[in-house]
C-alpha cells in the first residue's frame, strides 16, 4: 500500500509550522465601550493586481487608501509595518535595499541569530515599492497579499520609540506565569486579540498608548481571502483616561485557546486542499465537504497523540481513502493496536506506515 505524500509547491504555505497546533488566525465582534478601541471592518474587493501599463502605479487599494492616508492626517503621522522575516524571503536585505527607517523588533544575540524569521518594523511612505508589493496579488514571490506578513500602524512617533514599544509584547506571560514569544504581527492573531480588546480599555491603554511618546492612531489587519479579503480597522479613543496597569498585559486561557482552535480550523482548511491536489481523482466530494470530513478525521487522530504535520497528511489521506477509522481495514487488528498501544509518535506512525505497506 503505497504511502501518500504531500503535493510539491512553487510557493510554499506561510505560516504553518511543523506541530499543527501552535496558534492562529481568526476574528471577532464587539461593541466599543465609550473607552477602549472603535472596530471597522473593511471589505477589500480586489488588492492591486501587477498594473502592468498603469501609470501611475497605486500603492494601495482604493478601499484602503483612505484609511492608511486619511486627508486629514498630520504632517508628522507615519505609516509603520510590522512584517515577519518569516514570510517574505530575504526581508532583511529587501528592507536595506529600500532605504526606508527599519528596526528589528529583537536585539542583541537573539536578532542576530533569528534575524531572518524574526519581525522587523518599517516606516513606508505613500509611494513605495514595498507598500504597493504588501498590497498586491499574484505569484511572484515579490508579491504579498496573500502571504499575510504583517500588520500596519500608524503613529507620530518615530521609528526607535516604536520599536522601543512594540519589542516589550513580543513576549508575554499568560495567566500561570509561563512566558510566551508572542507572534502579534501575525495577522491571524491579531484579528483574534485586538478585535476581542475593543471590550478591555485596561488592556488597550498598554498597547496603543505607549510609556513614552504619542499614540498609536491606527492599526489595520488585513485578512487574505481568495474570495473577499477584508481588513480589520483598529482607532483607539478615551484611552488617556483610563489607568495604566501593567499587569493586565497578560495572555489569557481565552486568548490561548482561542489561537489554537483557528489554528486547527486554518491547517485542517489547508491540508484539505493539499489532499485535493494530490488526490484529485480520488477525492470527489465538494471542497466544504472535505474540508469538514478533515477537520473530523484530525480531531480523531490528535486525540491519539498524532500532531506533526507530514504525518498527519498521511493518516488524513488513509483516513479518507479508506474510509473513517481506517485502521479497522485491518483483519488482524494490528493498526487499531498500534493506534491505541504504547511508544511516541514517530515510533507508532512508523509501524501503522509498515503495517500498511504489509496489507498491500
Amino acid at each position: 500500500m503505497t504511502t501518500p505524500t504531500r503535493p510539491d509547491s512553487s510557493k510554499p504555505e506561510t505560516g504553518i509550522t511543523d506541530d499543527i497546533w501552535l496558534g492562529r488566525r481568526g476574528i471577532a465582534d464587539h461593541d466599543a465601550p465609550e473607552a477602549g478601541l472603535a472596530v471597522e471592518r473593511i471589505a477589500v474587493p480586489a488588492p492591486l493586481d501587477g498594473q502592468f501599463g498603469v501609470d501611475p502605479k497605486l500603492t494601495v487599494p482604493p478601499a484602503l487608501a483612505g484609511v492608511l492616508f486619511p486627508e486629514d492626517q498630520g504632517p508628522d503621522a507615519h505609516l509603520y509595518a510590522v512584517l515577519d522575516a518569516g514570510k517574505i524571503a530575504g526581508l532583511q536585505d529587501r528592507l536595506e535595499q529600500s532605504g526606508l527607517p527599519h528596526l528589528c523588533l529583537l536585539k542583541g544575540r537573539t536578532a542576530e541569530e533569528m534575524g531572518d524569521v524574526a519581525p522587523w518594523i518599517v516606516r513606508l511612505d505613500a509611494e513605495s515599492s514595498l507598500l504597493r508589493n504588501l498590497c498586491t496579488r499574484g505569484p511572484a514571490p515579490w508579491q504579498l497579499w496573500d502571504d499575510a506578513p504583517g500588520i500596519l500602524l500608524r503613529s507620530g512617533n518615530d521609528i526607535a520609540t516604536m520599536q522601543a514599544h512594540l519589542r516589550h509584547f513580543t513576549r508575554m506571560r499568560d495567566e500561570d506565569g509561563q512566558w510566551f514569544f508572542f507572534r502579534f504581527w501575525e495577522p491571524a492573531v491579531a484579528a483574534i486579540y485586538f478585535a476581542d480588546m475593543a471590550t478591555r480599555p485596561d488592556l488597550a491603554r498598554l498597547w496603543f498608548h505607549p510609556r513614552t511618546g504619542l499614540p498609536i492612531d491606527m492599526m489595520a489587519v488585513i485578512t487574505p481571502d481568495p474570495t473577499l479579503s477584508q481588513a480589520l480597522i483598529l482607532r483607539p479613543r478615551g484611552l488617556d483616561q483610563v489607568p495604566r496597569d501593567p499587569a493586565t498585559a497578560r495572555l489569557s486561557r481565552r486568548d490561548i485557546a482561542r489561537f489554537a482552535e483557528d489554528r486547527r480550523r486554518s491547517d485542517a482548511a489547508t491540508l484539505a486542499r493539499e489532499l485535493r491536489a494530490a488526490f484529485p481523482d480520488d477525492l470527489t466530494m465538494s471542497d466544504d465537504a472535505l474540508r469538514t470530513a478533515t477537520e473530523t478525521a484530525m480531531e480523531r487522530l490528535t486525540a491519539f497523540g498524532f500532531r506533526q504535520r507530514d504525518r498527519l497528511f498521511v493518516m488524513l489521506a488513509w483516513e479518507l481513502l479508506f474510509g473513517p477509522g481506517f485502521e479497522t481495514i485491518d483483519p488482524e487488528g494490528d493498526l487499531a493496536r498500534i493506534m491505541r498501544g504504547p511508544g511516541d509518535e514517530a515510533d507508532r506512525f512508523d509501524r501503522l506506515q509498515r503495517r500498511m505497506e504489509a496489507l498491500g
